[in-house]
């Protein structure tokens, strides 16, 4: 899940980029996260799980020519520039009412930064999410063992990437050649 990140990392370097990770405990959602996030910093962030703060942000560093260049964005209302972050959400502790999202500041973070979301069910009563985004969902492929094994790991993944939006469907598109060969090293299974 470490490489999907990574991968998906490269075609998010915009403003407004929505990621949802959908998928049951231990199929890797934290795992996606930390490759997206280690790859779009450059490699030098340490990524903790979110559970208990419900965000932690970091610097997406993206790449123009050769060098790394912070991206800035430009609010239109105020002219200030701010740099583009990424916003890793996890919302398993939330029912998901407007009240308990609230602190998050959604709106702007949608608007300016990209976001990285575990457990996004928890915003399904809410009209928050904009309609370009992509799910990414994962689901751990049982293969007849000890079901209540608690070391998912090495267990096959089933993986749908979901876009929804004509960008999103062009972005996930660019980034299918490189998912095959990955299923064939790694054999998990993609839709």
């Amino acid at each position: 899940m470490y490489e999907l990140g990574a991968l998906l990392s490269m075609i998010s370097c915009h403003p407004s980029s929505i990621l949802l990770l959908e998928g049951d405990l231990g199929a890797g959602k934290t795992t996606l996260a930390q490759g997206f996030i280690q790859t779009a910093s450059g490699g030098s962030t340490q990524v903790t799980s979110p559970t208990y703060l419900l965000c932690n942000t970091y610097p997406y560093l993206c790449e123009e020519g050769e060098e790394d260049t912070e991206k800035l964005i430009v609010d239109p209302k105020d002219e200030a520039t701010e740099p583009l972050l990424i916003h890793h959400m996890d919302l398993y502790r939330l029912s998901g009412t407007p009240q308990e999202l609230s602190p998050l500041n959604l709106p702007h973070v949608f608007q300016h930064h990209v976001s990285l979301i575990e457990w996004p069910q928890r915003m399904a009563g809410t009209t928050m999410l904009p309609k370009q985004h992509l799910t990414v969902r994962l689901n751990i492929i049982s293969e007849g063992k000890n079901e209540s094994s608690n070391n998912n790991e090495h267990q096959p993944r089933k993986v749908q990437l979901i876009p929804h939006g004509k960008e999103w469907e062009k972005r996930v598109q660019s980034v299918i050649p490189y998912m095959e060969d990955w299923i064939s090293r790694e054999g998990d299974d993609v839709s």
